[in-house]
């Protein structure tokens, strides 16, 4: 699946589960650690991480929606049917989060943002 679509889908995840968290989090008093509510950190060593490149409007009308709704029913259905607590979801996202935004951020250009993603084999 390109590394952008992935990118894509587990961002509104992301975004989702964190603002339920947050909501908890600030009805109970607590705080969310950094780690929850950021993405984490990544080496921009490459070159391209500054260069312009194709409008987001553009890359939004070539993403396969078919394919990105597929691995958001994927992700849906693994969290409900394994009942994995929302502190546990947005870190395993993360993980994703972190690996598509290290191979987005060497991409050198439009076309590596729909190459497919590489999983390590440690992942």
């Amino acid at each position: 699946m390109p590394v952008i679509e992935v990118s894509l889908v587990i961002s509104k995840y992301l975004k989702k589960l964190v603002d339920v968290l947050e909501e908890r989090a600030q009805t109970e008093g607590e705080e969310l650690s950094s780690e929850i509510l950021n993405p984490w950190a990544i080496d921009t060593d490459s070159p391209y991480a500054n260069r312009p490149g194709m409008p987001l409007e553009r890359i939004l009308e070539i993403v396969d929606v078919d394919r990105m709704d597929i691995l958001d029913t994927m992700i849906r259905t693994i969290i409900n049917g394994t009942e994995l607590p929302f502190v546990d979801a947005v870190l395993a996202l993360r993980r994703w989060e972190h690996l598509a935004r290290s191979q987005l951020s060497k991409a050198s250009g439009t076309g590596q943002l729909f190459s497919p993603i590489i999983l390590p084999a440690d992942f």
